[in-house]
């Protein structure tokens, strides 16, 4: 309960019906459970409800519309997140306000910037006005479009890289919330492709930070989600799903299972064809060529990584060409 004194004194009128272990079990609808506050007390701290729609009230309209839409979050938010979605311009006022009042709490995140955090119970109250003032689909596209944006601001490697990953690793609980959103059923065409855009999008977090089972976990829904005919002309969704497939390839292939990580391999590159994407190409062979070294066939690892570099050069990716470089002179050293 937070330590909410009202929330604590509250649960422990009910002892008397529930012992605590059953009580404990009833706190996912602690709104509705905590409302037996002694007569003699001020109607807003007879119900947990009323205490919190007591705050709620003094809040000006903008204050409202921002404790509302915070709640899309799944563990807290940095200011930019907020303004991004809430679509609140500038809120620090705001948000000042809402910590002032005991609403929001402001911690330190992984950069040093604040992180605004609810307690539980607060978080439940504001997910209720949600249903009450908001569109839920709305502010959840602009919560897992504005995840996206942050997992496709991948910066090349180099020192900006992991000041990215902690980014990603303090908003993994939303990256979560979003996908779950995203690719449930029922759910609709559109925010399966989303999803599959942020799954992609994220695969080289999930692996850099060892969340190789869970990142797979999402790319395989992801892509279960998204299936794809022969004729489809669908070029986002094809490209969405090439890199997924990267995704699925590299880390099944550090599971050791070679045989997933070539139907994906082989799978991404055939989409990266059809798309003409030069660079995409340059992977699906660099990828292939790392799993045929996984085997021991080095010449054929050689061949595919010469491949690999050719593409990479037609289109000037410095990135890429490293990659197959790199590849070919580890191949160099163990063949001689």
């Amino acid at each position: 309960l937070d330590g909410l004194p009202l929330a604590i004194e509250l649960a422990a009128a009910r002892v008397t019906l529930f012992a605590p272990e059953a009580l404990l079990h009833r706190l996912g609808d602690r709104l509705n459970l905590l409302t037996n506050g002694s007569c003699d007390l001020h109607t807003r701290h007879q119900t947990l409800r009323g205490a919190l729609d007591w705050s709620y009230q003094l809040l000006d309209s903008t204050e409202q519309t921002l404790f509302r839409r915070l709640a899309i979050f799944a563990d807290g938010c940095t200011t930019e997140a907020a303004a991004a979605v809430s679509e609140i311009h500038h809120p620090l006022d705001q948000l000042q306000s809402l910590v002032d009042k005991s609403l929001l709490r402001a911690v330190a995140g992984p950069t040093g910037e604040p992180r605004f955090v609810m307690l539980e119970t607060i978080h439940a109250y504001a997910r209720e006005q949600i249903e009450v003032s908001e569109d839920l689909t709305a502010l959840r596209w602009h919560h897992a479009t504005w995840l996206l944006e942050l997992a496709r601001s991948q910066p090349p490697r180099g020192p900006d890289t992991e000041s990215w990953l902690q980014t990603m690793e303090a908003e993994h609980a939303n990256l979560r919330a979003a996908l779950d959103w995203a690719l449930s059923v029922p759910s609709t065409p559109a925010s399966r492709v989303l999803g599959l855009k942020l799954a992609a999008a994220a695969w080289e977090f999930w692996q850099n930070q060892h969340h190789d089972d869970e990142g797979r976990r999402w790319l395989e829904l992801a892509l279960e989600r998204n299936q794809i005919s022969r004729e489809s002309q669908d070029h986002h969704l094809m490209a969405a799903r090439a890199t997924a497939l990267r995704g699925v390839t590299s880390l099944a292939l550090r599971a050791g299972d070679q045989g997933r990580a070539a139907s994906a391999a082989q799978e991404s590159l055939a989409l990266f064809r059809a798309l003409r994407n030069e660079s995409g190409i340059g992977w699906g062979l660099n990828d292939l060529g790392a799993l045929s070294s996984s085997t021991g066939d080095f010449t054929q690892a050689t061949a595919l990584h010469t491949e690999s570099l050719a593409h990479f050069r037609a289109v000037d990716d410095a990135h890429g060409a490293a990659w197959a470089l790199n590849f070919l002179g580890n191949l160099s050293h163990f063949e001689h």
